[in-house]
C-alpha cells in the first residue's frame, strides 16, 4: 500500500501534503496533493476553519505544518501552531 494515502474500512482517506508534509483528509481539500491550508495560501482555494484537538484539526486532519517556502510567503513561522 502507498504510504502517501491510507484509509480505514469505515473512515475517510488520509493523504500527505506535497508542500508541508502534513497528513490531511483528502476529502477536505480542493486539490488532491495539497492540504486545505497550502491550497489556500498558494492558489486561493477556501481554507478549512481549523479546530485543533491534540495537535490536529478535527475537520481536515492538518497538523499545522508549514513549509519554509509557505511560511516565508505568508510571513509565518514554519512550525506547528
Amino acid at each position: 500500500m502507498d504510504n502517501a494515502a491510507c484509509s480505514t474500512p469505515s473512515g475517510p482517506t488520509a493523504t500527505v501534503c506535497d508542500e508541508c508534509g502534513s497528513q490531511f483528509l483528502s476529502s477536505s481539500s480542493k486539490m488532491a496533493s495539497l492540504c486545505p491550508d497550502c491550497s489556500h495560501h498558494l492558489y486561493g482555494y477556501d481554507n478549512c476553519e481549523h479546530m485543533f484537538v491534540r495537535d490536529h484539526c478535527i475537520r481536515c486532519g492538518w497538523d499545522g505544518s508549514r513549509s519554509k517556502y509557505l511560511a516565508k510567503l505568508i510571513g509565518a513561522k514554519p512550525e506547528k501552531p
